[in-house]
């Protein structure tokens, strides 16, 4: 049985391990560095642990275990960007019309604009499944799990929610984005720009110009990197578009990946979700669709099972599901069928 719980504190070495497994570059929130790794845990055990009446820079850490084996295999995230405080980096990519008439002008100009925008909004991030965890279905488990916790907790979200895809990247070793664009401004490889980042990621403002790039100036593998999306993310995506993310203009500074956004109320997990009083174990075996499941509580617990509707409107689970996710008579339970997601 697979379950998603918050981190805790004796999950720091499976966790590290974890992410120094992920050999692919580009997933900037869970970088390979003890120190912040060991920060991440601190400040979801205190993000968790905190009253929130209303959302702050919380960062909510889940991981997924392997009841049987007491296995980590895999992370997810879903955090708080306050506006005021954390500053955040990008390109906006626009297009400008041509002012020169003559038919062998373009009509528009594409252009690339550093940006900072100073908004606050809630971020998902840290996604990452253990690759012998591969092709078992444990995608929308390992995703969705966080808006069932949203759904839970909203008082602790932003309604405006981001998620920023990865880019083009090639072979583990080079970003055409940040070859035709960025090596110009700092003449190292891409691997290298990571790690360094990885350990000090307050670098960032100083690695980008401060005027717009025109766009056609650039190498045609780069202009095509523009927005493009890293082929072992395509699923992801496929996910949060059907959640009802909508793509942007904003893009990555490095891999030139597109960032996502959406309203919280508005995803599909969200609305379709229901909750049901939990009314006990099941008698016989459960067939039916397979849900996600999840408590209602902070200490929270998230896993697929099914379930049994009662006419008196609670909903009986068998025994492994209910203990899996802590449940006790009476408690309120969150439940999304997810038969359309083919996990299995």
């Amino acid at each position: 049985m697979m379950v998603m719980r918050p981190i805790k504190e004796s999950d720091t070495e499976a966790f590290i391990s974890l992410a120094f497994q992920q050999t692919t570059l580009g997933i900037r929130n869970l970088p390979k560095n003890k120190e912040r790794l060991i920060k991440k845990i601190a400040l979801s055990h205190q993000s968790f642990a905190r009253k929130a009446e209303a959302p702050d820079h919380e960062l909510y850490l889940f991981v997924m275990e392997d009841l049987s084996t007491n296995q980590l295999a895999g992370v997810s995230g879903i955090w708080i960007i306050d506006g005021k405080h954390k500053q955040e980096f990008f390109y906006r990519l626009d297009s400008i019309p041509s002012t020169c008439h003559w038919k062998e002008a373009p009509k528009d100009i594409k252009i690339l604009t550093p940006v900072c925008p100073k908004e606050s909004l809630t971020e998902l991030g840290a996604l990452f499944l253990h690759p012998s965890f591969h092709h078992q279905g444990l995608g929308p488990l390992l995703s969705l799990s966080r808006f069932l916790f949203a759904a839970a907790h909203p008082e602790r979200f932003f309604q405006k929610i981001a998620a920023d895809m990865r880019g083009a990247i090639h072979h583990f070793e080079s970003a055409p984005f940040w070859d035709g664009l960025g090596r110009h401004f700092c003449d190292i490889s891409y691997p290298e720009l990571m790690t360094r980042l990885d350990l000090d990621p307050t670098v960032v403002p100083s690695l980008i110009p401060t005027h717009p790039i025109y766009v056609p100036l650039l190498p045609p593998d780069t202009q095509k990197s523009i927005g493009a999306i890293h082929e072992s993310t395509a699923p992801a995506f496929k996910m949060l578009s059907r959640e009802g993310f909508d793509l942007t203009n904003i893009i990555d500074l490095f891999d030139g990946g597109p960032r996502l956004v959406g309203k919280l109320d508005d995803l599909r997990t969200m609305a379709k979700s229901k909750t049901a009083p939990f009314g006990g174990i099941a008698s016989a075996p459960i067939s039916g669709e397979t849900h996600l499941l999840s408590n209602e509580r902070l200490d929270f617990r998230c896993c697929y099972g099914n379930i049994q509707l009662e006419r008196n409107g609670s909903a009986l689970l068998d025994k492994e599901t209910a203990d899996a996710l802590k449940l006790h008579p009476g408690d309120t339970f969150r439940y999304l069928d997810i038969s359309g997601h083919h996990h299995h």
